[in-house]
């Protein structure tokens, strides 16, 4: 009987170890501890895609807006090559493909491939997002580029130059069934 007890108690002990594992690294529900509490991610999932998007633009991706109003605490973007100086931004669609920047954060440097941004020398103190906006950024001349892919999905809206921040400006909306290799997560 003290065998079948102490099974019992490994395996108690083991699947409730699981179960908080998964909810700490977002794996049910996708959210993740961040900047102290909880935080939800949105946008495109930042991984290896087989195209890029072009230095020198502002984009916007529409897929999967943000589900509550915050401030941005973490970025997830994944690159085809060494970033220096890149921005990034919450845009709130006006309509009409009219865009307006809501919170922003420039200057980010970007290595090659998988970059998660959760602070250290990132200042998100002012990086604000409302529910229904979108990810959006620019990464300037010289720069890599920011992995994306074709699929089923709502596609992007760009424009020509640094438009981080911008008011009430009009973007090209041309781009269907594409993916962003950006996330941001708000809380």
């Amino acid at each position: 009987m003290r065998k079948y007890l102490i099974l019992l108690c490994v395996f108690i002990l083991v699947c409730g170890t699981v179960v908080y594992a998964r909810m700490n690294v977002g794996i049910l529900g996708g959210s993740v501890p961040a900047g102290g509490g909880e935080c939800t991610w949105f946008g495109s999932e930042a991984i290896d895609r087989a195209s890029s998007a072009s230095a020198e633009y502002t984009v916007i991706d529409l897929n999967n807006t943000s589900p509550l109003t915050g401030n941005v605490t973490s970025i997830k973007v994944y690159t085809t090559d060494t970033i220096t100086g890149a921005e990034f931004a919450c845009f709130t669609d006006e309509g009409s493909n009219t865009w307006t920047t809501n919170g922003v954060v420039s200057g980010i440097n970007l290595a090659q491939g998988l970059n998660t941004l959760t602070g250290g020398g990132v200042d998100f103190t002012s990086f604000a997002c409302s529910t229904g906006d979108y990810v959006g950024f620019y990464v300037p001349a010289g720069g890599g580029a920011i992995d994306h892919g074709t699929g089923p999905s709502t596609g992007w809206a760009y424009v020509e130059g640094d438009l981080i921040p911008s008011s009430s400006y009009s973007f090209d909306t041309s781009q269907i069934d594409h993916e962003l290799s950006v996330q941001f997560c708000v809380e």
